[in-house]
């Protein structure tokens, strides 16, 4: 898997963590990563998602290491199927009401806020 890494010129900092979650992941089950199969590559997504509570990304992260080490090193295109990235839930972004956006503008001064007004009706303007 080294050689591999570094034939396609991964970062120094990529290979040293993808070369960590094989090793863990050999190590939660106990035999070499290439007798590992599609079930404990399921159990571990799940292992980490529930027992670690690791974050989407960061599953993301550990998916990608054993999808290169599976596919690319032991070309075991198949298990490409058997690795999925999980969902990350995106958070909508908090919505101002009008009179929320007004005290913040009247919060900031007149100078400040007639600039404001000033900008954005010339920006309206132009589009």
């Amino acid at each position: 898997m080294l050689e591999e890494l570094q034939r396609r010129n991964y970062s120094a900092i990529t290979t040293r963590n993808y070369l960590r979650v094989v090793t863990e992941f050999a190590k939660c089950f106990g035999k070499s990563p290439d007798k590992l199969g599609p079930n404990e590559l399921r159990t571990y997504q799940a292992y980490l998602l529930t027992e670690c509570k690791l974050t989407p990304g960061t599953v993301v992260n550990r998916v990608a290491a054993l999808r290169f080490f599976f596919v690319k090193t032991l070309k075991r295109h198949q298990f490409r199927d058997f690795l999925p990235y999980p969902q990350d839930r995106r958070r909508l972004p908090t919505v101002l009401s009008r009179e929320e956006v007004a005290r913040l503008i009247n919060a900031a001064g007149s100078d400040a806020a007639n600039s404001l007004v000033s900008r954005s009706a010339t920006s309206i303007a132009s589009a």
